[in-house]
Order: structure tokens, then C-alpha cells, then sequence
């Protein structure tokens, strides 16, 4: 990928997540907020568990465990995630919650890679990440999520990118080791 594209990308997650934060920060309540077997939702947002960009769905399954599906567009192909999510109970209006998942976690993108054209390539993996649920004061069971997700690249990708550092034409980006995650949820 170009280096300018990055940079766009950059930016766009910059005043993203900045947008984020804030809305996060002020629409919350102080209810006891331990997720109820029974419930679900339904979101939208960046990062593994919403398949790179895009959708997710969850369901609780027993009092703070849910699963999760997710699935979304990565930038090399269409993404998913299918994982399970443990929250810890709270008071407050921001719960802490633990996951772990296993679908698309990596890709590679070289543009004009061969004659052919570019190169674009998905891996799957597992994934574990943590982060915090803020619930919105004003649509009961809906939330916002902020995490931190630590994609285990597969022996594929890290072939993969090996062979395309040795590669003197093809300037690389290295990937980062601990992703990001922002979505808002609604209850279902």
C-alpha cells in the first residue's frame, strides 16, 4: 500500500477515535449495567471483532458471557470474526470486558505487485482483546465499545511478509502488534 494511502488511513482512525472518546464520555449512565442472559445486540464499528469494517452481532448466553459474530470488509477481502466474551459485573456505566476470537486477523495489500496486478491476501488467526462497554443513557441495552485487540498472525502471513521484506522494490509497512476497536452497539 502506498504511502499516502496509509497516511489517509491514519487520519481517518485519528479523528475517528477522537469522535469516539468523546461521545463515549458523555453518553453514559449510572445504571448496573451486568449483561442479562437473553439479550443481544446488534453493531457497527472498526476493529476484528466488527470483521475490520464493519457489522457485529452478539447474544448473551449466560449472565456477562456472550458470543459474537462479526463481519466486515478488511481492505484485501470481505472479513469475519467469531468469538465469546466475558464481562466483569459493575456498578458504574462502563463494565470491563475480556475476548478472544477466530477468523480474519491479518492481510496483505502490494498494489502493482505482478503483471497481473496487486497482490491481496487474508489470513485467519486467533485473537484476544479487552476493553470497555460504556451503556448510552438514553437507548437502554445500546453501548458503546472501546478495546484493544492482540491479533496471533498465522506461519501464512508471516511466511508472506517475510518473502515481500526481502523484496527491494516493495516498501512495507510493518503491521501493528495490538489493534484497535470502536463500535457502537444496539440492544436488541
Amino acid at each position: 500500500m502506498a504511502l499516502p494511502k496509509l497516511l489517509e488511513l491514519y487520519t481517518m482512525y485519528k479523528y475517528l477515535t477522537i469522535a469516539i472518546i468523546l461521545i463515549f464520555s458523555t453518553s453514559v449512565s449510572g445504571q448496573h449495567l451486568a449483561s442479562s442472559k437473553g439479550q443481544g445486540a446488534i453493531g457497527i464499528g472498526i476493529g476484528l471483532p466488527y470483521g475490520a469494517l464493519g457489522g457485529k452481532i452478539s447474544y448473551n448466553v449466560a449472565e456477562q458471557t456472550s458470543v459474537f459474530t462479526g463481519i466486515g470488509y478488511n481492505l484485501a477481502d470481505v472479513a469475519y470474526n467469531i468469538g465469546l466474551m466475558y464481562s466483569f459485573k459493575s456498578e458504574k456505566s462502563r463494565e470491563f470486558y475480556i475476548s478472544g476470537m477466530y477468523g480474519r486477523n491479518a492481510s496483505l495489500i502490494v498494489e502493482d505487485f505482478s503483471p497481473d496486478g496487486d497482490f491481496k491476501e487474508s489470513y485467519l488467526g486467533p485473537s484476544f482483546g479487552a476493553g470497555l462497554p460504556a451503556f448510552s443513557s438514553k437507548n437502554e441495552g445500546s453501548f458503546w465499545e472501546v478495546g484493544l485487540v492482540v491479533p496471533i498472525r498465522s506461519s501464512d502471513y508471516n511466511n508472506d511478509i517475510d518473502a515481500i521484506k526481502n523484496i527491494p522494490s516493495i516498501e512495507l509497512t510493518e503491521p501493528w502488534p495490538v489493534l484497535i476497536v470502536i463500535g457502537y452497539n444496539f440492544g436488541l
